[in-house]
């Protein structure tokens, strides 16, 4: 079975080029490492100023919970990566998605 997540990030003002670097050179290598894939990256162009979308696949919703654990883990001690994204992210809202067609 193969599910999708669809991640809607708020970013606070100042820091939208900080997070696309960190999803696009940690993020992104760190999850594909575990065999989750981005599919696609969207910024908005209307809309909500300092929205990302991104769009994942997983084998379900257990893999994306084991794969980000374990990249965590594989971190060096010096990389803060939750006080970045604790401090450069409003929201997040993560949805699970079965794809119908």
């Amino acid at each position: 079975m193969t599910v999708y997540l669809h991640a809607e990030i708020h970013v606070r003002p100042g820091h939208m080029n900080d997070m696309l670097n960190l999803l696009e050179h940690t993020i992104k290598p760190m999850m594909e490492g575990e065999g989750v894939k981005m599919l696609a990256c969207y910024t908005g162009v209307t809309g909500p100023r300092n929205t990302i979308i991104d769009i994942w696949e997983m084998d379900d919703m257990e893999h994306f919970r084991a794969a980000y654990a374990r990249s965590i883990g594989k971190l060096s001690p010096g990389d803060d990566l939750r006080g970045k994204l604790d401090s450069w992210v409003e929201k997040e809202i993560l949805t699970f998605m079965d794809r119908r067609f």
